[in-house]
């Protein structure tokens, strides 16, 4: 008889637990739903073009800490920049907290910090650079585009695998900006 109630007991929790499971799944999958845009956003800095094939900004809210190797398995923020001139242009590609978004949501008080936070750059379909936000200041890449070429970005953000539960309920939203590097000159700024 004991012995029954003690499976009873054993087979009731293992239930439980699988439950849990499915559920923390599910909640996962309904918190990190991405949306595709087909449209596309150009800003100009110099001789630099920027496109964005993305509409929305960069956003993470009511996400959960996830490892690297999921990260750089799903899905990307797409964009290419275009050098026009007729000189091989230095820039840099950097984040911004977006200001404006805080303020529209009404989450100035609930931002993420950017220690928390990981991205990942892959140039041309080459090796990627994971990283901290924080350890760069929000800098992404500084890199040279010979004159008449394009180089293509797929940007990955995501929440560290070792953030802790203190991490919930914030939000992260960035600007991206390009910034020309013009030697002995002013630099132009431009941004998404």
């Amino acid at each position: 008889m004991k012995d029954k109630k003690n499976k009873q007991k054993k087979y009731l929790i293992m239930g439980g637990f699988v439950a849990v499971v499915i559920l923390l799944t599910a909640s996962y999958a309904l918190f990190t739903y991405s949306k595709s845009s087909d449209k596309k956003n150009t800003l100009r800095t110099g001789t630099l073009i920027l496109n964005l094939e993305e509409e929305e900004g960069l956003t993470l809210m009511d996400s959960a800490p996830i490892s690297d190797s999921e990260a750089l398995n799903g899905d990307s923020y797409n964009f290419t920049i275009h050098n026009t001139g007729t000189e091989t242009s230095k820039y840099q590609i950097y984040l911004l907290d977006d200001e404006e978004k805080y303020q529209s949501d009404n989450c100035t008080d609930k931002k993420f910090p950017w220690s928390k936070i990981k991205y990942s750059i892959t140039k041309n379909n080459s090796n990627s650079e994971v990283g901290h936000l924080d350890a760069k200041n929000g800098i992404i890449t500084t890199t040279t585009l010979n004159s008449g070429t394009t180089d293509h970005y797929q940007l990955r953000l995501w929440i560290d695998q070792n953030a802790s539960n203190e991490v919930a309920g914030l939000h992260f939203h960035a600007k991206m900006q390009v910034k020309a590097i013009l030697e002995d000159k002013t630099d132009f700024d431009t941004g998404a």
